[in-house]
């Protein structure tokens, strides 16, 4: 699934930030081009863990097994705030899921601390993973539902209605481009 969604969101990524060519006004006739290009930004944070403090992380480096302290919602909201001020109003930002479910943070409070938390990070859109549900549905939307940004995931379905627990897409338009992303 993770691959799945890894290339739907590389897919969208070229696909909405490839450059465009057309003909200009005066020279409409002509071959003459004009490039217009515009540089946004696309973060992604996934499997999160629950993990709110630096921790160690596992790396392959040069045949060696390699521990380096890595994470910490502090740190990555850090890492927003210096990017979106490479490009303003121009960066979005994306979980893929697995934000609620991991660390003992987590588990102690059944995720009810991550409403606040995620509220301040800065995301632009959420999209729900496969362990957002550890702690059941109700809790699941409770969580979900406070975090002051939207949630989208187009296979998700309340059992007794068929109806979609969240909308399925959400769209961001910068300086005239619209960006689509689909929750899987």
């Amino acid at each position: 699934m993770r691959i799945l969604k890894g290339i739907f969101l590389a897919g969208i990524a070229i696909y909405s930030f490839t450059a465009c060519n057309r003909l200009t006004g005066a020279n409409a006739g002509s071959a003459v081009t004009a490039k217009d290009t515009l540089s946004i930004t696309v973060l992604q944070t996934a499997d999160i863990h629950g993990q709110l403090d630096p921790h160690p992380e596992l790396f392959w480096e040069n045949g060696e097994i390699v521990f380096k302290e890595r994470g910490g919602l502090a740190n990555i909201k850090t890492l927003f705030k210096e990017e979106r001020g490479k490009n303003p109003g121009r960066t979005i930002i994306v979980d893929g899921g697995d934000l609620i479910q991991g660390s003992g943070y987590a588990a102690l409070s059944e995720g009810r601390i991550f409403p606040e938390l995620i509220s301040n990070m800065g995301y632009d859109v959420i999209i729900p993973g496969n362990w957002e549900v550890v702690y059941g549905k109700d809790r699941m939307m409770d969580i979900m539902t406070h975090y002051n940004t939207p949630v989208i995931a187009q296979n998700m379905f309340h059992q007794d209605n068929g109806k979609p627990l969240f909308p399925p897409y959400w769209i961001k338009e910068i300086e005239g481009v619209k960006i689509g992303f689909i929750g899987i």
